[in-house]
């Protein structure tokens, strides 16, 4: 009798609390996985800064030795398309391997020795000013989110006078609209690595 009385004793949850409970779960998580996805977008969003700079080295490089910049293609794909069959940027593309030995005729980025060190999500190109060749626009673009719009990072070297020359091709970043976000306000400012336009190199997520 006793260990029945006992048995009849323990309480389990009500139909209450687990609802609460269910409730209190559902909003962390329709807090907590908006801001994971934007996390995940940044750091994709990262990538085209990282290997402009990069790019910006090889070129310095091959200037200090060979006196001219070099013009790169866009690569991987064909510029506006993003992806395996142009379907979104949120899919990585891997690139098309150096030929050996490396010509004249190579692709540019072979040319100034610069290879991603995987697939990428974004596109690039290098645009060089004509005759000269002391000036370059250098571009990444994405549409990382797959929502439509694209983003834009960029990198502008000035010339010795400090001017960056409009090449023929801009692949995106029109001459003046890279931002330098250490300034406040943001500002144009040749020679660093910024967003094209105030979207932070991103577009909205």
């Amino acid at each position: 009798m006793l260990r029945l009385n006992k048995l009849r004793s323990r309480e389990g949850f009500t139909l209450i609390e687990l609802m609460i409970v269910v409730a209190i779960i559902g909003i962390l998580a329709a807090i907590a996985i908006p801001n994971f996805i934007r996390f995940q977008l940044r750091s994709r969003a990262g990538e085209g800064k990282i290997n402009l700079a990069a790019i910006r080295t090889s070129q310095e490089a091959y200037m200090a030795e060979f006196g001219r910049y070099i013009g790169v293609g866009v690569q991987p794909n064909a510029t506006g398309t993003f992806g395996p069959g142009g379907i979104g940027g949120n899919q990585k593309v891997n690139w098309l391997p150096c030929p050996n030995p490396v010509t004249a005729g190579s692709p540019g980025h072979c040319i100034i020795g610069w290879f991603p060190d995987g697939p990428t999500y974004y596109n690039y190109a290098v645009a060089v000013a004509a005759p000269t060749a002391n000036s370059f626009v250098a571009t990444s673009e994405s549409d990382i989110d797959g929502e439509g719009t694209v983003n834009y990072w960029g990198f502008q070297r000035a010339n010795q006078l400090g001017v960056v020359t409009s090449p023929a091709s801009i692949a995106g970043c029109a001459v003046g609209s890279v931002l330098d976000m250490t300034k406040d306000p943001p500002a144009f400012s040749p020679n660093v690595v910024g967003p094209c336009g105030l979207d932070m190199g991103s577009s909205t997520f």
